[in-house]
């Protein structure tokens, strides 16, 4: 570890150089070869998939693989029976318009013999079977089901065909971003020591994720795999940065020079970095038990994002560390280098209130014992 940290601080501007190249060229992949997400989820030969291929062979339009699956139009009426002709009238209509969409395969009517069932006169409710194809437009379907919605008429859509999975979070970690900002700078008071952690992080995430679309073009994932990663990438990501940044404060602040503050820091909490990010990776990558195919890819995606920041802690953060030199210091531990006291982290030359908090508690390490009785 030492060999690379002094590795990363001498070849500082190629290592940073690297990592701007290794950027732009996963970006020009993207833009060139785009990616191949999916929301097909194959499932594990379970008690659920046997159940769907056992729909499939009753007509119900159900498979195991998800290439086709059911939802259900529930209509209520109040004022009017449900098998009031006018009714059947107003729904036939609407289940036709339905059955013309792209997408959709089949479509039971609870008025025809075949959906006898689906109806219940007692509560004046019913329901169709609507069978679709993958990538079903379910805005469509519910824009045409609620045209049937009216004076004494209530209508709804449900069932797993319709049921939309959550999407990406279009950009909502940047909040994250700006409150560990607003956090680092609060326990640094140094702009710089509270920026790298943060720019680590970025960088980390922001490469993984990249890898993570050109490599979507051979294994199955799905587009919330990007939000996943992201969010556990940024997470951990700055969290090992500052384990680091942290460390290699606490020996600048002992007289060590530079150079061998960063060593230090990557010698030390490096090698927890380390150890810390491959217990994640291999708690990820657990889920390859599972057998869902997209779930295992987001797990798997996940654990490149970790991957990807643990490599930036330990080989971007020292060569930036290596540039900026005293600036990741606050003014009160510049005060007190100048002033002659190395070790001091205030100009007052006190303890941090941290460090006086861990020795008051340190006092009493476990409860007084009770008198045992005779």
């Amino acid at each position: 570890m030492t060999t690379l940290a002094r590795w990363s601080h001498r070849r500082r501007h190629a290592v940073v150089g690297g990592w701007i190249l290794l950027l732009v060229a996963l970006a020009v992949a993207v833009l060139t070869q785009g990616a191949a997400f999916t929301d097909k989820a194959a499932l594990p030969d379970s008690e659920s998939a046997s159940a769907y291929a056992l729909l499939a062979e009753m007509g119900a339009g159900a498979s195991a693989d998800g290439s086709t699956q059911n939802g259900t139009i529930v209509w209520h009426t109040t004022g009017l029976a449900i098998d009031d002709p006018a009714v059947q009238d107003q729904v036939r209509s609407m289940l036709t318009d339905v059955a013309g969409l792209p997408g959709v395969e089949q479509v039971v009517s609870p008025y025809d013999p075949a959906g006898a069932r689906q109806v219940n006169p007692e509560v004046s409710t019913a329901y169709a079977t609507v069978t679709v194809d993958d990538g079903i437009d379910v805005d469509q379907v519910r824009a045409t089901a609620d045209t049937l919605a009216g004076a004494g008429l209530e209508v709804a859509i449900g069932g797993q065909a319709f049921s939309e999975l959550p999407g990406a979070s279009h950009g909502t970690e940047g909040i994250g971003i700006i409150a560990a900002l607003v956090i680092l700078f609060l326990v640094f008071r140094s702009r710089w020591a509270a920026f790298l952690p943060i720019l680590v992080g970025v960088v980390g995430v922001g490469t993984s994720l990249l890898a993570v679309m050109v490599g979507s073009h051979w294994v199955d994932l799905a587009d919330t795999s990007l939000t996943m990663g992201a969010l556990i990438g940024l997470g951990v990501g700055i969290d090992y940065a500052l384990f680091i940044v942290n460390r290699h404060r606490k020996a600048l602040m002992a007289g060590a020079s530079v150079e061998d503050a960063i060593t230090t820091a990557i010698g030390t909490s490096g090698r927890a970095v380390i150890f810390a990010g491959l217990t994640v990776i291999v708690a990820l990558l657990g889920m390859v038990v599972v057998g869902l195919g997209v779930l295992t890819g987001m797990g798997q995606a996940a654990a490149v994002t970790v991957l990807f920041t643990v490599l930036a802690a330990i080989t971007l953060l020292p060569a930036l560390l290596g540039m900026l030199g005293h600036k990741v210091l606050s003014r009160a531990q510049h005060d007190a280098l100048a002033a002659g006291r190395p070790g001091s982290a205030t100009p007052t030359g006190r303890a941090p209130l941290s460090a006086r908090w861990a020795l008051l508690v340190q006092r009493a390490p476990a409860a007084p014992h009770s008198p045992r009785c005779c």
